[in-house]
């Protein structure tokens, strides 16, 4: 069993495409209405169908439910209303009167009576009581597209091909405003929850509100480029949500009549957009084949949902707001978990531990390399693999490093090669080769007409990314390079290396300008101020060291951990460092005048890694109690605590949308992105995304006798083909023994996947190839 995604349902296939479903107010049953004239009634407690009404071979047009769910209402191409009973399918009602199709019917709020709309110019209004038309209401010159009833109970709103709304009185059968100003047809009409507005779409592009008392438009919405295909009000009516076939929904502000966002990201036209019951969340779906799942404060795309294989033409949310049904041309229904706080799971994660983690400087992306050999590029709203980068045989991918604009992005990897690639459309530009043992880090400088690889050869290469050629080969290092940092203006380079030294370059000349001594230890990290008057290097000899760039002089020697020193961190606001050690501790220091201002001591194990946020406000620290913790920079506390699943290999913060995001790295290969808000003086952690190393494979499996298993995911299963007798059957004691977590719940790569270790070319020293293992564990 293969392909299943968290949060998935079963889903419905359908004998013909479904033109209309629904949910029952109370959620418990769940109708499709099918193009060859069906209508298929299932229970939502196992998704099985309860009755079929199969007499006519009309297609149905519109489904509706009265508002105590004991009749269902639908109009078709035959001309006639009809209404069913729920839980028999028994046609109740049939109401005939109308001489040509039946585009859309309503139920009034009370439910006594019911509103059509039909291609012969006419809306009418049906009394169940009497089982007769109340009123024919004529005033429309052309076909009638839509009809809906207000709140209020006392008005009906219809519009259509003649380019008007019309307001209707249901007590005396009047219209009681004709609302002119569309140049196009008005495909749709729509209520505020209060009654007291109506939204009107149309094929000009536009949408207008309206005031239902005096008739008069109170705003025009413009900003779409293409028809809009619908529109619906917020649950507290201050915010209307249009789609439009110009591939986006928008979000307005019905006070102020702007736009506040637009939801891009579909490919195709987005033929309907709904928001949650519970509030929260709306959802779009679009030709491109996708469901999108929105958050309606910020406009950020929390999920996208992909199994459909053809447009998908409409969406439905449960009454509880936690499912949601989508159908489409592919002949199928397909039901989704759209919890609020739910999680989205991938299975297109790296096979082997997370090297490095980076955002790009243009937002929206982050990336990843690890043991897999391979580059991953994020779609940080939607958490989608856009492009997986590899070479033939490259062993580890050890390190990667974003142009200035995020555009290209540079690799080192095991094979000793330095590779340089396009993010958009995943080529090679260039392979930079001249290393002779393996490339552990790569750095882009801020001029970006630079890359800096450094190697286990104990060489530092800098190659010029317009011409592909190595521009200066740096010698001088005694021992293997671990890192090189650029300056903030890109005129020096500063190399890290394990001889206990750090070096500072010009990176027009080559020459070497100073060389820092002092550590009597390996120097794990080093970084530049923002200001680039300064670095701070942090050793496994339990220091910190300030040096002046210019004059190649130490200014401070930061001491008070009592372990080594492993990771070190300038803030963005002027004049604080930020230390990680192995005593369990984050110390936060005066870069002036060396002072230590506070030492975080909350986590309960070796500190790896620290990274301020990109305001300079908050510190994340990174520890192998397989915690990450968000500090307070002002104050010292901690003030959320991230638990991770596994060993974080590494972090890295971003900001998209006004929005700061934190991305994980694992050593089971996992990528994670979490979206980090503070409200008020909370500071809120939401986990947004993962992608894992697998798939939810379920391979010659069966699920008999398992337990806790839902009918719904027995459903589940048996649509994925986990179904049938054990290849080899399991005594009778071992039966009682399977559960879901281990028939279901195991993620695993396929073996088609796996990827093994590729031998290097050459191979380094033996004690230094395991000091670079031990660095990366």
């Amino acid at each position: 069993m293969k392909g299943a995604q968290f949060g998935e349902l079963p889903f419905l296939l359908l004998e013909r495409v479904a033109s209309s479903v629904i949910y029952s107010p109370d959620g418990k049953t769940f109708a499709a209405g099918l193009n060859n004239g069906k209508v298929l009634m299932y229970s939502t407690s196992n998704w099985e169908v309860l009755w079929t009404s199969s007499d006519r071979t009309d297609s149905i047009l519109n489904l509706t439910y009265s508002p105590n769910g004991d009749l269902i209402a639908f109009g078709s191409t035959d001309t006639a209303v009809r209404l069913l009973d729920t839980g028999t399918g028994v046609c109740r009602y049939t109401f005939t009167g109308h001489e040509k199709h039946i585009k859309c019917i309503v139920f009034s709020p009370q439910g006594h009576l019911v509103a059509s709309a039909s291609l012969d110019n006419n809306v009418r209004l049906w009394e169940l009581q009497s089982e007769k038309c109340r009123y024919t209401l004529t005033g429309h010159t052309d076909v009638v597209l839509c009809v809906t009833y207000s709140p209020r109970d006392r008005q009906v709103a219809s519009c259509g091909q003649d380019m008007t709304v019309r307001l209707w009185d249901t007590e005396a059968g009047i219209c009681s405003h004709t609302l002119s100003g569309h140049g196009g047809v008005v495909q749709s009409v729509v209520y505020s929850p209060q009654g007291d507005q109506v939204a009107s779409i149309s094929d000009d592009t536009t949408a207008r509100l309206w005031d239902t008392r005096s008739g008069v438009c109170l705003r025009v919405l413009t900003g779409h480029s293409a028809p809009i295909t619908s529109a619906v009000y917020s649950l507290q009516g201050d915010q209307v949500a249009t789609s439009s076939s110009d591939k986006t929904a928008k979000l307005w502000d019905v006070q102020a009549g702007a736009c506040r966002h637009t939801l891009a990201g579909h490919a195709s036209g987005v033929n309907q957009v709904v928001y949650s019951p519970r509030g929260g969340l709306i959802v779009s779906v679009s030709d491109d084949d996708t469901v999108r799942l929105w958050d309606d404060e910020t406009g950020i795309c929390r999920q996208t949902l992909y199994g459909h294989s053809a447009k998908v033409t409409s969406v439905a949310f449960s009454p509880g707001g936690d499912q949601v049904a989508t159908c489409s041309f592919d002949v199928s229904v397909r039901l989704w978990d759209v919890d609020l706080g739910a999680l989205r799971h991938f299975s297109s994660g790296h096979i082997g531990r997370i090297n490095e983690i980076v955002y790009s400087p243009a937002g929206g992306q982050a990336a990843s390399c690890g043991k897999d050999g391979t580059v991953r590029l994020w779609d940080v709203e939607t958490g989608d693999c856009r492009l997986t980068l590899t070479g033939d045989d490259t062993g580890d991918c050890n390190s990667i490093a974003y142009s200035p604009h995020g555009d290209l992005i540079a690799s080192a990897t095991n094979d000793e090669m330095v590779r340089l690639w396009d993010v958009h459309t995943g080529d090679c530009l260039h392979t930079f080769g001249g290393h002779s043992w393996q490339a552990v880090h790569v750095a882009y400088s801020p001029r970006g007409n630079q890359i800096a690889s450094c190697s286990v050869d104990s060489v530092m290469q800098l190659w010029d990314t317009n011409t592909g050629t190595c521009s200066h080969t740096l010698n001088g290092h005694s021992s293997l390079i671990w890192s090189a940092v650029y300056s903030p203006h890109g005129d020096q380079v500063a190399s890290i290396s394990q001889d206990n030294t750090v070096r500072l370059w010009d990176t027009e000349s080559g020459a070497c300008l100073h060389v820092l001594t002092g550590h009597d230890k390996s120097i794990q990290l080093a970084v530049y101020s923002p200001q680039g008057n300064q670095i701070a290097s942090a050793s496994m000899d339990k220091t910190v060291r300030l040096w002046d760039v210019e004059s190649g002089v130490c200014r401070h020697t930061l001491t008070g951990h009592s372990d080594e020193v492993n990771s070190v961190a300038y803030s963005s606001r002027d004049g604080l460092v930020a230390s990680a050690s192995s005593d369990c501790t984050v110390r936060l220091w005066d870069a002036r005048t060396g002072d230590c201002l506070y030492s975080l001591t909350d986590h309960t194990d070796s500190v790896r890694s620290v990274e301020f946020s990109p305001q300079g406000d908050q510190l994340a620290s990174v520890s192998s109690d397989n915690t990450i913790r968000l500090w307070d920079v002002a104050s010292g506390q901690c003030r959320a605590v991230i638990q991770g699943h596994d060993y974080i290999r590494c972090i890295a913060w971003g900001t998209h949308l006004d929005v700061n995001y934190l991305v994980d790295g694992y050593e089971d290969g996992t990528v994670g992105l979490w979206e980090v808000v503070n409200e008020g003086d909370r500071c809120v952690v939401r986990l947004r995304w993962r992608a894992t190393k697998g798939g939810l494979t379920v391979k010659g499996a069966s699920f008999q006798d398992v337990q806790g298993l839902s009918l719904v995911n027995r459903k589940l299963l048996e649509q994925r083909e986990a179904v049938g007798e054990p290849v080899n059957p399991l005594r009778e004691a071992s039966k009682k023994l399977i559960n879901m977590g281990s028939v279901v719940s195991k993620l695993k790569p396929s073996s088609s996947t796996t990827i093994e270790s590729s031998t290097a070319r050459a191979n380094p020293p033996a004690e230094q190839s395991e000091q670079v293992e031990e660095s990366r564990s």
